[in-house]
């Protein structure tokens, strides 16, 4: 498939994806944020053993994966966990989506009155990051697939070559 194409079932997952990510934003709670934080680290054990075990495409998808989405993940809770939430570009539009969402308790939320509205806010910020996680580890692999076959082009063409 040539870069920018996707296969309808590529398609199919990412409205799947959105999908379900808007309707826990949408509906920030525990139970959302324990369903998510579970997929993201189920995901990362399985990309783990495929980047170990499978071969090819399949491999350098699952390490690309790995790699952006443990970056993200690393920056976000541990160096930048003293700062403010606000601190990383993901977490600016993630704030900007909720005012966008709830726009009549987004002042609330701002000078941190009501307990209950603050932590529905800190469960939308924490879904958030999970599924940021999740998203940057995709783009990351697609990255390293995009690459790992265009090596294998150049590959095949310098044996093609010298063959001659």
């Amino acid at each position: 498939m040539k870069p920018g194409q996707f296969s309808l079932r590529s398609f199919l997952v990412a409205v799947a994806f959105c999908a379900v990510a808007i309707a826990a934003l949408l509906n920030a709670s525990e139970a959302w944020l324990a369903g998510v934080a579970t997929v993201t680290i189920g995901l990362f054990m399985v990309e783990a053993l495929v980047a170990i075990y499978c071969p090819g495409a399949r491999r350098a998808f699952a390490v690309g994966f790995l790699v952006w989405g443990a970056i993200y993940f690393a920056v976000h809770n541990f160096l930048l966990a003293g700062y403010s939430s606000s601190v990383l570009g993901t977490a600016m539009i993630l704030q900007l989506a909720f005012e966008g969402m709830h726009p009549e308790t987004s002042a609330s939320i701002r000078s941190h009155s009501g307990f209950a509205l603050g932590h529905y806010y800190e469960l939308y910020m924490h879904i958030g990051e999970f599924l940021w996680t999740l998203v940057l580890g995709g783009c990351g692999g697609l990255l390293a697939r995009m690459l790992w076959q265009r090596k294998l082009q150049q590959t095949a063409g310098r044996a093609i070559e010298s063959s001659h």
